[in-house]
């Protein structure tokens, strides 16, 4: 098994402890050890003696794939972008190689500035999970269920059970975690946000949703509901410490 040593500066082995000018051994796929006198028996040496090596960062919320739309609309509020030029955009263009290169471009973007894992939610999660592994980064990955058809699920009544086929196609995987994702409170009625979150229940996952993201999605859910976005959550039961909530702008 080839042992290889990273050199740094600074080694952030805990937020409390730093370790100076020395090297991490590599044995394969595993951390063995850091030392400050390099072993006799290391194939390889890589970094640089002002470099600081620390754990890997993990972004937890992405739609990996959407790298391929970057530059496209920007700057307009959420719902003018959404409904206006990103759902027309992906029912045109998103299908399997799509996402997959999407999400290997991604990946590369990630590594290369020191991410080493993603929580992603999309469509044709299935190569989200193939991207991340032929890149080799760890990725918690969901299968966006909306009440309306998306380019993976054209019928958004097969959406859970689609969900839960994805999830059964992942489960183990030393790489990939399936997740749940239901997009939005103004994109899954109530009774589906509850069967999506019982599903993650069921099978012990993250479940991951946007919540709060604009002032207008909150007056649109009080206004349509009677409760702001997170007091519809918790009124399904959708709120615990499985919910993984991205944005929360507006509380």
């Amino acid at each position: 098994m080839k042992r290889i040593g990273v050199r740094g500066r600074y080694i952030i082995k805990k937020p409390d402890e730093v370790i100076e000018d020395s090297y991490v051994i590599v044995e394969g796929s595993t951390i063995s050890g850091i030392t400050q006198d390099l072993p006799d028996d290391i194939e390889d040496v890589i970094g640089d003696p002002h470099d600081i090596v620390m754990p890997g960062l993990i972004n937890t919320h992405t739609h990996a794939a959407m790298t391929l739309f970057r530059g496209i609309a920007d700057d307009l509020p959420l719902m003018t972008w959404l409904k206006e030029h990103i759902f027309p955009m992906e029912t045109r263009f998103v299908d399997k190689e799509f996402v997959y290169m999407g999400s290997l471009l991604a990946a590369w973007e990630m590594i290369r500035t020191g991410t080493t894992g993603f929580c992603d939610g999309y469509f044709f999660e299935d190569q989200v999970a193939r991207a991340a592994k032929d890149a080799g980064i760890r990725a918690w990955v969901g299968e966006g269920i909306l009440d309306f058809p998306t380019p993976s699920i054209p019928d958004p009544d097969e959406a859970i059970l689609k969900t839960r086929e994805f999830i059964e196609r992942w489960t183990d995987d030393p790489l990939v975690t399936p997740t749940v994702f239901p997009h939005a409170v103004y994109t899954c009625s109530p009774e589906r946000l509850k069967r999506a979150y019982s599903l993650a229940e069921d099978h012990d996952l993250v479940f991951q949703i946007h919540l709060s993201e604009t002032a207008s999605e909150v007056d649109q859910v009080k206004s349509k509901y009677k409760m702001s976005p997170v007091a519809l959550m918790d009124s399904v039961g959708c709120l615990s410490e499985r919910t993984l909530a991205a944005h929360c702008v507006v509380l």
